[in-house]
């Protein structure tokens, strides 16, 4: 399809990308200044491909698409972000297997790039960038007993942050689990926020999905120690329901392979360093679709979200949400709903959404 065939400011970025080709919680883009750096995952006979293409907001050109390296398959998508030189960073994740690292070779230009270095093993990556240009990614590691982070000075290696930021509980070890977290850098670069949804269970197939939640977290150092939102310290085993729980569904799932009831969909903080979540639940109302904030003291509230999508389009649901939710320098937030006939939804949990 040409770009001529699209609605006006549309472009077609590639006519081979995987079905899941930006899906997850990393960062498929990047703006700086002039410049906005868009990464995804091709998929041909030869295999799945991380690429990288540049749109210019001043001569509205694209640039052709640069390919970063190889997945190992369509859970292998790539993130990316930039630190205070302008200089690009991107993770391909993993699917059980290494990350792989780059960066682009010149600042604020994604026509050329490092060799991919691959490192430890893991999936869903999240990578952000802190003080100093020091990164952090954050993605459920080999033996999916949690989540993982990571920490890469300039000119230094990945190394792991000490302990685990989420644990999965002891009954669960033997059994899928499956962690889709993102990072978040507050504002002034002060904070590191961490929020993920989680799904354990018994089984790997049956009874799956019986432990969900959304949870949440913060760190004032940079994941050395993590507290809740009212201020109580991480201290301990950091198991999910130890967190500050957002939202919890533990049931025993009929469904072989059962559809998750609960998907995170985005973290932002504000100018003022307060954060805010994006996550969509069926139970005990199919097609919810919820933003929440902390306030004062620490308790989580509502902002009406799910209200006034149904205001808007009545009968419809929210699908789960992944990465569409973002904040302007003002505090105003913009989300993407993917949305659906509620009878479309059938059962909860019928609804199929691949998690390995």
């Amino acid at each position: 399809m040409a770009d001529e065939a699209l609605p006006k400011g549309l472009h077609l970025l590639s006519t081979t990308a995987s079905e899941r080709a930006t899906e997850g919680m990393g960062n498929p883009l990047v703006t700086l200044g002039d410049k906005v750096h868009v990464v995804w995952q091709d998929v041909n006979a030869k295999g799945y491909w991380a690429k990288v293409r540049s749109y210019d907001r001043v001569t509205h050109l694209w640039t052709d698409a640069v390919t970063l390296g190889r997945g190992v398959d369509n859970h292998a998508r790539p993130c990316i972000t930039a630190d205070s030189e302008g200089v690009l960073h991107v993770i391909i994740g993993g699917h059980n297997t290494p990350y792989q690292y780059c960066h682009s070779l010149k600042p604020n230009d994604s026509s050329a790039w490092s060799k991919p270095v691959a490192f430890d093993a893991g999936t869903y990556p999240s990578l952000v960038c802190g003080p100093e240009n020091t990164l952090y990614l954050a993605g459920r590691p080999r033996h999916q007993n949690g989540v993982d982070i990571f920490r890469k000075t300039v000119g230094g290696d990945w190394e792991l942050v000490k302990g685990s930021v989420i644990l999965r509980e002891p009954q669960y070890r033997k059994a899928y689990g499956g962690y889709n977290a993102i990072l978040a850098v507050g504002a002034g670069g002060k904070r590191l926020h961490f929020a993920a949804d989680v799904y354990e269970g018994h089984g790997t197939y049956t009874r799956r999905g019986e432990n969900q939640a959304v949870v949440y977290i913060v760190s004032d150092d940079y994941g050395k120690t993590w507290r809740k939102t009212d201020g109580t310290l991480i201290a301990g085993e950091p198991y999910p329901k130890d967190l500050d729980v957002i939202a919890l569904n533990c049931r025993k799932r009929e469904q072989d392979m059962p559809g998750p009831v609960l998907r995170l969909g985005g973290l932002v903080v504000d100018a003022q360093d307060r954060p805010y979540l994006l996550y969509t639940q069926h139970e005990p109302i199919i097609g919810q679709a919820l933003v929440v904030t902390p306030d004062e003291n620490g308790k989580w509230r509502e902002l009406g979200l799910d209200a006034a999508l149904r205001a808007q389009v009545p009968g419809y649901g929210a699908l789960g949400p992944r990465g569409g939710f973002s904040i302007t320098a003002d505090g105003t937030l913009h989300l993407c709903l993917r949305v659906a006939p509620l009878a479309d939804f059938g059962e909860p949990g019928a609804l199929k959404v691949a998690l390995d």
